[in-house]
């Protein structure tokens, strides 16, 4: 597999993959380990049962490590599914049939084709249709306050008194 790639500051110097430098490729595929169901896609896809898949994700662990650790926006998830993949139980327990993601609260990608194409309020109706109703409170509608009106003693055109 090599040594991780540089951090960013040195990333200008390698080469790049369809746009994308070593680093940022990296950084997308191990965040993305932190969505069950691209968990579950990944077993689907028979590619937790290949041996160099499962070799390319001890790679991935140096991203627990400073100074890749930074970078990852959900640090959480993502470290503890890349721990748990390197567990062969895991990888063989996550295509079970019983492990299932609820189809409201998949990844925001599928929201791009089905709903109103506002992916924040797709997703937003996804949570809210999957939580309990509570009843709200009903709010009372303010009173307007009048403003007082300023008269001018200076009459336009003449002279005060």
């Amino acid at each position: 597999m090599g040594s991780p790639p540089e951090p960013p500051a040195e990333v200008d110097r390698e080469p790049k993959y369809g746009g994308y430098s070593r680093f940022e490729v990296e950084l997308e595929f191990v965040q993305s380990l932190a969505n069950p169901a691209y968990l579950n896609h990944l077993a689907s896809q028979k590619l937790l049962s290949q041996p160099t898949f499962v070799a390319y994700l001890a790679y991935l662990q140096y991203w627990s490590k400073p100074p890749y650790l930074k970078y990852l926006t959900y640090p959480g998830p993502t470290l503890r599914h890349l721990e748990l993949l390197q567990q062969e139980t895991f990888r063989q327990q996550i295509i079970s049939p019983d492990v299932k993601v609820p189809p409201k609260l998949n990844s925001p990608s599928q929201n791009i084709t089905k709903g109103t194409g506002n992916n924040k309020r797709d997703q937003d109706d996804a949570v809210n249709e999957s939580m309990p109703e509570t009843p709200r409170k009903r709010k009372t509608p303010r009173k307007k306050k009048k403003h007082p009106v300023i008269k001018n003693s200076a009459t336009p055109g003449g002279t005060d008194s």
